[in-house]
């Protein structure tokens, strides 16, 4: 039996995702809040991405419009951070 060889392709290519509410159940954000250090949680599976852009390139980092808005609850303080959303696809065999 011959095995068939599959080839993924990347055009390196970003795109936007056509969902206004795109939840990402499982997938987090943990890190301190820059005013008073206490952890800030986002949970994307209770938060979402509005029309996200995925596999954003280097040339488009900080224009991509992914932006996380967080709010500390100790002190109040608001800030954004922007995330990369990967799309990737592999072959799978049973």
């Amino acid at each position: 039996m011959i095995c068939p060889i599959y080839t993924i392709v990347k055009q390196g290519k970003d795109f936007q995702i056509n969902d206004k509410r795109f939840y990402m159940p499982g997938a987090s954000i943990q890190m301190p809040c820059p005013e008073c250090h206490v952890l800030k949680k986002h949970d994307f599976c209770e938060h979402y991405l509005s029309y996200p852009i995925a596999n954003i390139s280097p040339e488009t980092v900080g224009r991509s419009g992914n932006l996380v808005h967080l709010q500390c609850e100790e002190c109040d303080h608001e800030w954004e951070i922007e995330v990369a959303v990967n799309v990737s696809i592999d072959v799978v065999i049973p």
